[in-house]
């Protein structure tokens, strides 16, 4: 009933941002963003919240509407994309001056471009609340998912078969072996590699 409430109440909030949009005249010039930081697992595989990277938490909802202006067809897009890919993608799209600047400030892709060379996608957690503890780190493609937990084995998922039902690690090492050295790549360029400083707590800054 909570969780229910919780959801009704965004959508009522959600209404009163269009209902004052539209009393502007403003919807037409306005750009609509839904989506969401993860899932939430309710009870699915014996769990019940979302510090997990199964596909429940991390598969979330991405859905755009451009203003008529940008000339952006109505389309169901069945890529693979990040949230990453949010930003640079409104980006491209929104014919506002100067926004050219802040383009190549970010790591992802316009998934609208007609190529779209996305081929995993990375989720990631290694903190709760400014306490740094083992990372937990997945990485997707199309068919395939791989999780690890810093200090123990790789498991490796196909999303094409049992899902997240079944671990394949052991009747596919080669699959496993490219997806490890390719989550290995992406971890280095996060805060998640080795001997990476844990989170600061402002409180305790001086």
């Amino acid at each position: 009933a909570r969780y229910e409430a919780c959801v009704r109440q965004m959508a009522d909030q959600v209404a009163r941002i269009l209902d004052a949009l539209a009393a502007r005249g403003a919807q037409d010039d306005t750009a609509f963003v839904f989506c969401a930081d993860h899932g939430q697992a309710l009870g699915d595989k014996a769990y019940f919240g979302h510090a997990t990277h199964m596909q429940i938490n991390v598969a979330v909802p991405l859905l755009l509407r451009f203003p008529e202006r940008c000339n952006v067809p109505a389309q169901r897009n069945p890529r693979l994309v990040s949230l990453v890919d949010l930003m640079p993608t409104l980006l491209a799209h929104l014919a506002i001056p100067g926004l050219e600047a802040y383009v190549t400030q970010f790591r992802g892709t316009d998934v609208l471009a007609p190529v779209l060379a996305r081929k995993h996608v990375v989720t990631a957690e290694e903190s709760t609340r400014f306490k740094k503890q083992p990372y937990h780190a997945g990485l997707v493609t199309e068919r395939w998912k791989y999780v690890q937990v810093e200090g123990g084995p790789g498991l490796l998922y196909d999303l094409a078969g049992a899902g997240e039902e079944r671990d394949v690690a052991a009747q596919n090492p080669e699959i496993v072996k490219e997806l490890e050295a390719l989550l290995t790549a992406e971890l280095g360029t996060s805060v998640l590699r080795a001997g990476a400083p844990g989170p600061v707590d402002p409180e305790q800054q001086e």
